[in-house]
C-alpha cells in the first residue's frame, strides 16, 4: 500500500482556499476605511482592467458579499496592484510586494499543463503565510503552516509504503485520543463549561462515525491531517485538559511508515 500524496498544485490550491477569506475581508475593511464611495472609486473604475475583456455588470453598492461574489484570488491580487488602488495599501508595502509574487503563482497555478514542483509549492505556501501574517490573520497562518508541514511529510514518505491497515490507525486514534480524552472528562480533571464538555463529546462521537465510513489507511491519514489543519473548536478545547492530534503526529507517522 502506497500513500496517495497530494500533488504540489493541490497543496497550493488548498492554501489559496485558506488565504481567500481573510485576504478578501482585509481588502474590504481597508476600502471601507477610505470612505463611503470606495465601491465606485476602487471597484467600478478599475473593473475593465481587472477583468480585461469581460463585459461585467457589478452591483451598484459594495459589500463583502459582493466583493467575494466577483473577485477570486487572482482578481484580488490584480486589484491591490492596480495603480488606482495600490496607494490605499502603500502604508504596508510588503502586502503589495507579496501580492505581486502571488499573482505570478496564481497565473502559474491556472495552467494545469505546466509542471508544478514541490519547490514551487514550497515557496508559494511561504508567501501565503507571510501575507496572512501581514494582514493580521495569525490563525490562518497557522493552518497554512500545518498544511506546509503535511506537504513535507508527504515529500519525505512519498516513495515509501504504508505498513499498516486502516484498522491499525483507527485503533490508534481510538486508544490514544478518543478514549483518553473521554476518560479525563469523566474524571472531572478539566475546568470546561458544560457547553464545552458537550462539544468535545459530540465531536468525538462524530469523529467515530466518520471513521466508520473510511475503509483505507490513506483515508484515515487524510482525516488525521484535516483534524489538525482545519481546527474544530471542540478539538481545540482538548488543549486545556487532554490529548491533541498535534501531540500524536510523530507516533502516528511511525505507525504509518514504520
Amino acid at each position: 500500500m502506497v500513500i496517495l500524496s497530494l500533488s504540489p498544485r493541490s497543496y497550493v490550491t488548498e492554501a489559496f482556499d485558506l488565504l481567500y477569506m481573510p485576504f478578501s475581508e482585509y481588502i474590504y475593511n481597508t476600502f471601507v476605511e477610505t470612505g463611503e464611495n470606495w465601491w465606485d472609486i476602487y471597484i467600478h473604475k478599475t473593473k475593465k482592467d481587472i477583468f480585461e475583456k469581460y463585459n461585467l455588470t457589478l452591483p451598484k453598492k459594495g459589500s463583502l458579499i459582493n466583493l467575494r461574489a466577483y473577485y477570486d484570488e487572482l482578481a484580488l491580487f490584480k486589484l491591490v496592484l492596480h495603480p488606482t488602488v495600490s496607494s490605499v495599501f502603500m502604508p504596508k508595502v510588503e502586502i503589495i510586494s507579496i501580492s505581486n509574487k502571488l499573482k505570478l503563482v496564481r497565473n502559474n497555478w491556472a495552467h494545469r499543463e505546466k509542471e508544478h514542483t514541490f519547490s514551487w509549492a514550497d515557496k508559494a505556501l511561504e508567501l501565503m503565510i507571510n501575507l496572512v501574517v501581514e494582514i493580521g490573520a495569525g490563525d490562518v497562518a497557522e493552518k497554512i503552516r500545518i498544511l506546509y508541514d503535511r506537504m513535507h511529510v508527504d515529500i519525505k514518505y512519498r516513495d515509501r509504503k504504508i505498513v499498516c491497515s486502516s484498522d491499525d490507525l483507527k485503533m490508534f486514534l481510538e486508544n490514544e485520543l478518543f478514549l483518553k480524552n473521554e476518560a479525563l472528562l469523566s474524571a472531572g480533571v478539566s475546568t470546561l463549561s458544560k457547553h464545552e464538555l458537550n462539544e468535545v463529546r459530540r465531536k468525538i462521537k462524530h469523529s467515530r462515525e466518520m471513521l466508520d465510513c473510511v475503509t483505507t489507511a490513506e483515508g484515515v491519514i487524510a482525516f488525521f491531517w484535516n483534524a489538525i489543519i482545519y481546527k474544530n473548536d471542540s478539538f481545540e478545547i482538548a488543549r486545556k485538559f487532554g490529548v491533541t492530534f498535534e501531540e500524536k503526529r510523530d507516533e502516528f507517522d511511525k505507525i504509518c511508515y514504520g
